[in-house]
């Protein structure tokens, strides 16, 4: 068994995902050694970043919006993190003007960041794959290094998005 490093599982889910037409928005390398923008999601009159979700990687392909966040093994505080994020309209609002005011998505002729198609939130880890209710599940084969994905229980997804997921 190979324990790899969050740096490892950045490279390698990025790699994935990029192989099958995400195009990398935004990220935060566990070592800093990423060409990507950090982004946040905050509430309210909260200035700087305490207190901020920053994804570990943030991917778009066809208007669907990825967020994940990366572990060497699972861990249930992200997927907490993943359910905040997803279930407040405020921090998805937050994170997607951060990541318009970059450039990195789009503005609507309102002058408000375009709504995703689809908005997700995952993991991604080495170990086994778990079930989650609400977020995607990427899990790195401890014995092979193989991805294999679980999408969220409780979220109906189209087939071009499941087929571009399926790592």
């Amino acid at each position: 068994m190979t324990r790899v490093d969050e740096e490892f599982i950045f490279q390698s889910i990025r790699e994935a995902l990029e192989i099958r037409g995400w195009c990398m928005l935004a990220g935060q390398a566990a070592r800093g050694s990423t060409d990507l923008p950090v982004v946040q999601a905050r509430v309210g009159s909260m200035r700087g970043s305490k207190g901020a979700l920053k994804p570990d990687l943030v991917a778009a392909i066809a208007g669907h919006l990825l967020v994940l966040e990366l572990k060497p093994g699972f861990s249930t505080s992200d997927v907490d993190k993943c359910n905040e994020l997803a279930s407040s309209q405020a921090l998805i609002d937050s994170l997607l003007t951060d990541l318009a005011s970059r450039r990195k998505w789009p503005f609507g002729s309102s002058g408000q960041p375009e709504r995703p198609r689809c908005f997700l939130t995952g993991i991604a880890y080495q170990g086994e794959v778990q079930h989650l209710e609400h977020a995607v599940c990427f899990a790195l084969s401890e014995s092979n290094q193989r991805w294999s994905t679980r999408l969220p229980l409780l979220k109906p997804l189209s087939a071009d998005l499941i087929t571009s997921l399926s790592i």
